[in-house]
């Protein structure tokens, strides 16, 4: 059986730079990965742009055959599209350009978070160990400081949406679980398991 070839088809965005377009999860890539402060080190994100409707961007660059063009699209949609697009780039502008500020807010809501969190594992010593194991339950009761808190998380992918910016990742006391933190347009911050902020 012949491998299936994933096609990244790439241009130019004016706001983003060179970017691929990833046709399995319908999100733009930039080129060159987002480099974010975090923890007192330099962490490097994979970084997809979430468009605010997916078909409008395929149909803007060509990406896949509706049938349709852009004049065919009323333009309240187009419009609103726009709009969508200009408040994504606005976000980007405010947190990301220089996005120490904002890696700052989501380190202090993931160490609440943590707190938050160790003391309800913490409530049943039995269940604990046996869904975390004696070594990472260990390692979370014994966490006493910023750094080996924040050393259990594990950023793996940032995405822009319209309306929020999310970093997913790993942390060992959500187990398997993908662990989230965000940010919305109007500065509020989400931490938890991805399930329970973007559902």
């Amino acid at each position: 059986m012949k491998g299936v070839i994933k096609i990244m088809i790439e241009y130019n965005n004016e706001f983003y730079g060179k970017v691929t377009y990833d046709l399995e999860l319908e999100m733009l890539k930039p080129k060159m990965p987002l480099k974010l402060p975090f923890n007192g080190s330099e962490c490097t994100l994979d970084f997809y742009i979430e468009d605010a409707s997916p078909m409008y961007t395929q149909i803007k660059h060509h990406i896949k055959d509706y049938g349709i063009n852009l004049h065919e699209i009323p333009n309240q949609l187009i419009n609103l599209y726009k709009n969508n697009v200009q408040e994504q780039n606005e976000m980007f502008d405010e947190y990301l350009k220089d996005p120490t500020y904002m890696m700052r807010l989501f380190e202090d809501e993931i160490i609440k978070d943590f707190y938050e969190q160790r003391e309800i594992l913490l409530e049943n010593e039995t269940y604990f160990v046996r869904e975390y194991e004696i070594e990472t339950t260990e390692k979370i009761r014994t966490a006493d400081t910023r750094e080996k808190i924040l050393d259990m998380i594990h950023f793996k992918e940032l995405t822009l949406a319209t309306n929020q910016i999310r970093i997913i990742g790993k942390c060992e006391y959500y187990n398997d679980i993908d662990y989230g933190v965000s940010i919305t347009n109007d500065g509020t911050i989400y931490v938890g398991s991805v399930e329970m902020i973007y559902c």
